[in-house]
């Protein structure tokens, strides 16, 4: 069963005065990595989702974000999706996205930060035929995150998701945690381990996703990240397993 708050938006997903004017590298946290006042940042994505019970998601996604305040970042996006749901394949717009995120916080070193961000996702892909969710959802949440020996990024997240739980749940409202980990190996390149976990309800006991990845700074502008992962969840006390699998071309301009 496709979980329905399982969202990878570039992820976004997603200022300010002292902040670097760079895209952000995480997916499923947010960090204190902004377009500069004024600017805009593009990216380009392909993900994969390959589910053991041979249902499959491929999304062709194209977001942007913008700098319209020293301290605050508007972002949307708009999904191609094709789905392959019991040997039928359908191809369509998937759920369009737009968002805020506001860096409240942010120390002279850049560290310790604290970015409250909001989400909504609208209805726009068909769910008949797996394109969406056929909802509209709305999610809120922040991100706190440091660093130490000008190398580690530790970020810890909490949001939730107002209609973003299974449409059968008798509360359709869920949260989340996630958390990552970034490694700056040296001033290009740089790796990260992020996880996420979701409340437990009627219709699952555990569902989580962990994601590793890798990302390269061509220029100060052009930066490219690779992703892998699963995410799994006990539906019905069957354990479901998908395979994932995520490129993302970010440019600033």
């Amino acid at each position: 069963m496709l979980r329905k708050t399982l969202i990878l938006s570039s992820l976004v997903a997603l200022t300010a005065a002292g902040s670097m004017a760079e895209p952000m590298r995480t997916r499923l946290t947010r960090e204190n990595q902004f377009p500069g006042l004024g600017k805009a940042e593009t990216s380009f994505q392909y993900y994969h989702q390959d589910y053991d019970s041979g249902v499959s998601v491929d999304r062709f996604e194209v977001d942007g974000r913008y700098g319209v305040y020293e301290n605050l970042t508007l972002r949307a996006g708009l999904p191609v999706v094709q789905s392959d749901l019991a040997g039928s394949s359908e191809t369509g717009l998937g759920d369009l996205y737009i968002g805020a995120e506001l860096l409240a916080f942010e120390d002279i070193f850049r560290y310790p930060f604290v970015i409250p961000h909001v989400d909504l996702m609208l209805p726009t892909g068909d769910d008949d035929k797996g394109l969406g969710r056929g909802e509209t959802s709305l999610e809120a949440g922040v991100s706190v995150g440091t660093t130490i020996y000008d190398q580690l990024t530790f970020i810890a997240d909490a949001t939730y998701a107002f209609n973003g739980g299974f449409a059968q749940d008798s509360d359709e409202d869920v949260y989340y945690l996630s958390g990552s980990i970034l490694w700056d190996v040296s001033t290009r390149f740089a790796v990260l381990l992020e996880g996420r976990i979701w409340e437990e309800n009627e219709f699952n006991d555990s569902p989580y996703q962990y994601l590793g990845g890798m990302i390269y700074e061509f220029t100060d502008d052009l930066t490219m990240g690779v992703y892998g992962g699963q995410f799994r969840e006990d539906a019905f006390g069957i354990e479901t397993t998908a395979d994932l699998a995520l490129v993302r071309f970010g440019y600033e301009f």
